[in-house]
């Protein structure tokens, strides 16, 4: 019986070469060319992605900011509408306290609060009066700017105190709508009752992201004066 023969370390290290040599480069090659495509799709697809990523951050922080300011102007009617009028002649001191204290994240974003006469069924704002006329228009809304807003004090005392001539129907705060003037009998108005009172605020909202444009946020809110004489 013949002994098996045995095979020959060389020509088996050669077919070793041969079968993993050729393949080797082809499998690399071939995994280059997929990372380079991946690569280009993804060059594609990033600008969409980031831009709805970026669009729901903004979004998220627009609606904030809105729920904000809708908070701020039902604040200073509930106030305007408790407060009055000649009980209280710092009513539209008392109105601005009330927007500051619900607006901490907008506070240095308000371009502007009115507050005015409004009818019963609508929130518009009366002919004339809008942040593009400051001052406000006689009998009908008092106007105020950034600059006033920065100027009400903590307290009521602390406002006297600091700018005696402010609100108390000064001139340029409150006095084309003097507090004292606003008519809280269920009898006024020709039987009709108190006046409805408006807060209007507007707020300048910037992008978080940078992706996309400022825009202006607005909001009004009107309630009726508390009855406060037959």
């Amino acid at each position: 019986m013949q002994a098996p023969r045995s095979r020959s370390p060389i020509l088996g290290r050669a077919r070793l070469r041969d079968a993993t040599g050729p393949n080797t480069g082809r499998s690399a090659a071939k995994g280059s060319r997929e990372s380079g495509s991946v690569l280009v799709e993804f060059a594609l697809v990033a600008p969409l992605l980031f831009l709805v990523l970026f669009g729901i951050i903004e979004f998220g922080l627009v609606f904030k900011d809105s729920l904000t300011l809708t908070n701020m102007t039902r604040a200073g009617t509930r106030i305007g509408a408790e407060v009055g009028n000649a009980s209280d002649p710092d009513a539209d001191y008392q109105i601005l306290s009330a927007i500051e204290a619900a607006s901490s994240p907008l506070t240095n974003q308000i371009q502007g609060v009115i507050i005015f006469k409004a009818s019963a069924t609508s929130s518009a704002l009366p002919p004339g009066c809008s942040l593009d006329s400051p001052g406000g228009v006689a009998g009908e809304c008092n106007i105020y700017t950034p600059g006033q807003l920065q100027d009400v004090y903590p307290t009521w005392q602390q406002q006297q105190a600091q700018d005696p001539t402010s609100f108390e129907c000064q001139p340029n705060w409150d006095s084309q709508w003097c507090p004292s003037a606003r008519v809280v009998s269920q009898s006024g108005n020709d039987g009709s009752g108190p006046d409805y009172l408006g807060v209007y605020i507007s707020v300048h909202e910037t992008s978080v992201t940078g992706w996309f444009h400022a825009m202006t946020l607005d909001d009004a809110s009107v309630m009726r004066l508390e009855p406060q004489t037959p």
